[in-house]
């Protein structure tokens, strides 16, 4: 649908704003719907860091969408 990819374009904005390694945390999360430790192991990272990552990354992407939005 139109509404659907027009969150998936903002999705992809906001993305392309933060950090590469926290928005490939998110994406492989999230989007390609990983397990936290399947991510680390991708990553070459312990799950702690994935964790910390994510959590960064949800912050990050927060407010990079809050900024786009005033």
């Amino acid at each position: 649908t139109v509404e659907k990819e027009g969150l998936r374009d903002q999705v992809a904005s906001v993305l392309s704003r933060m950090p590469r390694v926290l928005a490939r945390s998110l994406e492989l999360h999230f989007i390609e719907d990983k397990s936290q430790k399947d991510v680390a192991f991708e990553e070459g990272v312990s799950v702690a860091a994935v964790k910390t990552r994510v959590h960064r990354a949800k912050k990050e992407f927060k407010k990079l969408l809050d900024d786009m939005g005033s």
